[in-house]
């Protein structure tokens, strides 16, 4: 009875050691799968920041390469629209000259009927008519010369107004006939003033504008 008593003893402390064991097994798998989930979720949540910078330097890059094509094509634009205000100044003043080509008939018309003493007055009085509706520019044609100006060199004559405020029209006339390398014989016909006046005006424009001592 004593040894079954002893037997009965021992296999309860092996029943016994076996639940701890058994315990034990489950606090470990408990806290292996707590380690799993948990080295799971940072992978996962390292695999979204990874995927969410990844994703943000691509959208980087394509905003950049939209920016610089808008740049471009605004650039092309830009080039585009001053061509044509140039190839339109050059057709402009290129009516301008035939007009002062046909001034300069006129005149030299007027004089020779001046010298032939026979001349009937009626032609003269035509020419000389007709020299007058010719000579000079008109308001309108000055302002729709200083659009055209403006256009193909940027708003040049409007920058030049606004640094040296106390510019006269003739001044300012001057200064885009010059840019546009016009002589001065006919600067004189197109401001309707004489050579010398042309010459005065420029020193006084280049004074303004410091390029000369005062």
């Amino acid at each position: 009875i004593a040894q079954v008593a002893k037997d009965r003893l021992q296999i309860e402390q092996q029943m016994d050691e076996i639940a701890i064991q058994e315990e034990e097994k489950n606090k470990i798998s408990t806290s292996l799968l707590l380690i799993i989930g948990i080295a799971g979720a940072l992978v996962g949540l390292i695999g979204m920041k990874y995927y969410r910078l990844r994703l943000n330097r691509i959208k980087g890059i394509l905003f950049a390469k939209q920016e610089s094509i808008e740049r471009q094509a605004e650039q092309e634009r830009i080039e585009v629209q001053l061509a044509e205000a140039n190839l339109e100044l050059k057709e402009y003043m290129l009516r301008i000259q035939g007009k002062n080509k046909q001034v300069e008939t006129l005149q030299r018309q007027i004089e020779e009927l001046h010298i032939q003493s026979n001349s009937p007055y009626s032609q003269l009085d035509d020419l000389t008519s007709r020299l007058a509706d010719t000579k000079l520019l008109t308001a309108d044609d000055w302002n729709d010369f200083r659009q055209r100006f403006n256009r193909a060199y940027e708003g040049e004559l409007d920058k030049l107004k606004l640094q040296f405020g106390d510019l006269t029209s003739a001044e300012e006339r001057l200064y885009a006939l010059e840019k546009l390398n016009v002589s001065t014989n006919q600067m004189a016909w197109m401001l309707g003033i004489s050579s010398d006046s042309v010459r005065k005006t420029r020193y006084r424009l280049r004074k303004k504008m410091g390029m000369v001592e005062a």
